[in-house]
């Protein structure tokens, strides 16, 4: 008990925070390398989930995992992002995910189909890695915020 009581006064005078748990990121992209290249640059500060489907991704969901925020590519086969979107919002389970397309669709047409489906963001994937990952970072900034804000 002693040492546990000298551990906690330790913490608390040297201005140590609480462990806080990190956030789960789901990266979904069937780009190998983009993804492992991501993956290393998110890992840095997230707790990074990649899966290189949209089918992985909703069954990572469905079977209870959680994550705090999805990177979603636009252009896969089988399941497009778009659909992949759709389909979260249609489950009670991934409903309230908050979802961020990280793609290399720029145009006018693929931009105004997706913002329709109403995503967190649109992330262009020829943004500099540094950029990447301060975008997420202004997420969760702003989210810790909103979250403040709601409570008061």
């Amino acid at each position: 008990v002693t040492a546990i009581s000298e551990t906690i006064q330790s913490l608390a005078f040297s201005g140590a925070e609480p462990q806080k748990r990190e956030a789960t990121l789901l990266l979904v992209d069937d780009d190998i390398t983009f993804l492992k290249m991501m993956q290393t640059l998110l890992g840095r500060k997230y707790h990074v989930v990649a899966v290189s489907s949209g089918k992985e991704a909703i069954e990572y969901l469905m079977m209870g995992h959680i994550a705090d925020l999805i990177l979603l590519d636009y252009d896969m086969p089988v399941l497009t992002g778009p659909q992949v979107l759709e389909a979260l919002r249609a489950e009670p389970k991934s409903a309230n995910i908050p979802v961020i397309f990280l793609t290399g669709k720029n145009d006018r047409d693929s931009v105004m189909s997706v913002m329709a489906l109403k995503p967190e963001g649109y992330i262009l994937k020829s943004m500099s890695s540094e950029d990447i990952l301060a975008s997420v970072d202004r997420f969760f900034e702003t989210r810790k915020w909103e979250n403040l804000y709601r409570h008061d």
